[in-house]
């Protein structure tokens, strides 16, 4: 029999933030099948998940001061549906963004030290909005990205592997007539767009969840099957 070079961890404690959307429901059932001790985050009130707050910082700086700690931290991609067109849209950008990366820091803290802590940033792929319409913000992803890299160089040394995974529109983002209409557009078939689920996507991340040694750190991995943009 052959041995994996990086066997799964058994049971993992993960925190997924913004975890009420298809994606974040299909990922929590994903791990908690396989035995995973999953807490899941929602901004609004309302929301079927364990912990509710419109920012994190406070939330996780006081299971910093209690000693609690998490294995791996995703952060879902519910907070990247706007768009931003006028100069109000961009002050509400710069906020947005300020929210996030003050709650990776304070992920980075809770996670220091951990020397196998894993943190995801899931970011939408866009370059299917010139196909069909969906909702992207290319602006505001280029921006994580550029701040995700520097951060990962920064905290690799206090044992936290920093990544990004960059998602093409799943399947249920879209009707079967616009996945029919947009890959008519494309003449080459390797380049047609393949839809691909939830589920599917749940079940790739947490492959990367389960790796105790992870080998990456610092990147951006492209998700999808096609012409995603982040594959050229």
């Amino acid at each position: 029999m052959n041995t994996p070079l990086f066997p799964a961890d058994p049971s993992l404690r993960v925190l997924l933030v913004d975890a009420d959307d298809p994606l974040g429901e299909a990922l929590s059932q994903e791990l908690r099948r396989a035995g995973h001790r999953v807490t899941t985050h929602s901004r609004e009130l309302d929301g079927r998940t364990d912990l509710h707050a419109q920012d994190l910082c406070v939330v996780l700086d006081s299971m910093v001061c209690a000693g609690d700690t998490f294995d791996r931290v995703v952060f879902g991609m519910k907070g990247d549906v706007e768009r931003f067109d006028t100069p109000d849209d961009i002050d509400c950008l710069q906020v947005s963004l300020s929210l996030v990366l003050g709650e990776l820091q304070a992920v980075v803290r809770l996670l220091a030290r951990h020397e196998n802590g894993q943190v995801w940033v899931l970011l939408p792929e866009d370059s299917m909005h010139h196909y069909a319409e969906v909702a992207c913000q290319p602006v505001r992803t280029r921006a994580l990205i550029a701040a995700l890299k520097s951060m990962a160089k920064e905290v690799f040394r206090l044992g936290v592997r920093v990544n990004a995974l960059h998602i093409q529109t799943l399947a249920e983002q879209l009707p079967d007539a616009a996945w029919r209409n947009a890959q008519a557009g494309l003449k080459a078939y390797a380049l047609k767009f393949k839809p691909r689920s939830s589920v599917d996507a749940a079940r790739f991340i947490h492959g990367l969840l389960a790796q105790p040694r992870l080998p990456l750190a610092g990147l951006v991995l492209p998700v999808g099957v096609g012409f995603p943009e982040a594959h050229v």
